[in-house]
């Protein structure tokens, strides 16, 4: 996608700002759209969307003045660095975010159903989150579905029991029973050789994200599996098929949209692109067909929840969290607010504009 905008840059719009200039990572600059037919005239002249690939670089950015807003994944230095900023509005919310880790299944050593379902029982996804996100939002809780997140209708815990429990015991056990040993404290094949290092990726710059690495590397350890945790600059590259074997495991959110059905079919069908971790269930995939054709969203959720616990044994993806949402910008400018969707804060893009917030 990212290719693709950088020689393709649109030259239409049917909002009220138009793309002008794209530089790839570093700059989306828009101006108002002469064919707007809205009753109101875009707040700007210029609208520029900076791209920062580092977050540790998004307070400083705001306080110095370099951006006048910030759409940031929260963590607990840049929560705090912003609230001790002057002239600074900010929100924490919640929405259809959830944090999670996937595995890349073109990792031969992670085909196996078994060494997948111990990965995700050894790693403690309660304490991950007391040491992570739960420094500055108590509130925060796990998730246990693939397809909604708490608060959508359709939404009920999918969980297979022991996952996500930190159960060292248990997750020893599935190993040894399959043919594996735990042996001088790392982990060897039924053949007899060591089970391989096993890469994981965060985005570089976010300290939460290699933190909940930095605990899922711990609890592999507990079964003598090593995690070798590193960053990347470039989340869409190491994700795409392409460079598909950049990763073994990645943390990251996906963010909803209003269109659930589809969405699912987006993330989770065997054939669709964003499926990054090359997961292939046919069940899974006649169950995601049905739901976005059914006409009963009371049975569709049926469809999509009956999907995730199939997706929930399988053990392709562990849901964390619900991530809350954080947007922060100057004071002087009007109606930016928050939006939890895949469309993000520029939802109302038309009514942003310097003067008084508005109620929200």
């Amino acid at each position: 996608m990212t290719t693709y905008f950088s020689t393709t840059v649109p030259t239409w719009s049917a909002g009220p700002y138009v793309v002008s200039k794209f530089q790839k990572n570093t700059a989306v600059t828009e101006v108002p759209n002469p064919k707007w037919f809205g009753d109101t005239p875009p707040g700007f002249a210029t609208l520029v969307f900076r791209i920062l690939t580092d977050a540790t670089t998004e307070a400083p950015a705001l306080k110095s003045g370099e951006v006048q807003a910030i759409n940031p994944q929260p963590e607990v230095d840049l929560v705090k660095s912003v609230q001790s900023q002057k002239d600074v509005v900010y929100r924490i919310g919640a929405g259809l975010v959830w944090e999670h880790f996937d595995l890349n299944l073109l990792n031969k050593a992670l085909q196996d159903k078994v060494v997948r379902q111990a990965m995700f029982t050894v790693l403690d996804r309660k304490a991950l989150i007391a040491r992570t996100i739960g420094q500055f939002d108590k509130n925060v809780k796990t998730i246990d579905n693939h397809m909604f997140v708490p608060g959508q209708k359709g939404y009920q815990s999918n969980a297979i029991p022991g996952q996500g429990s930190g159960d060292v015991a248990g997750a020893t056990k599935m190993l040894t029973d399959a043919g594996y040993k735990v042996s001088g404290g790392k982990l060897m094949n039924k053949d007899g050789s060591a089970f391989p290092t096993l890469t994981a990726r965060y985005t570089v710059g976010n300290q939460i994200r290699q933190n909940e690495l930095a605990e899922f590397a711990r609890d592999l350890k507990k079964i003598g599996i090593t995690l070798n945790v590193m960053t990347t600059d470039d989340l869409g590259a190491t994700l795409s098929h392409d460079a598909g074997k950049d990763y073994d495991v990645v943390v990251f959110a996906w963010q909803g949209t209003p269109a659930i059905y589809q969405g699912a079919q987006q993330l989770w069908l065997s054939t669709s692109g964003s499926n990054y971790g090359h997961y292939v269930n046919k069940a899974v995939d006649t169950l995601l067909n049905k739901a976005v054709s059914e006409v009963n969203p009371t049975v569709a959720n049926q469809e999509l929840n009956e999907a995730d616990k199939l997706m929930s044994a399988d053990a392709y993806v562990m849901p964390l969290y619900q991530k809350p949402t954080f947007l922060a910008y100057k004071t002087g400018y009007a109606n930016i607010r928050d939006n939890a969707t895949a469309v993000g804060p520029p939802y109302n893009v038309g009514q942003w504009g310097a003067g008084k917030v508005t109620a929200q």
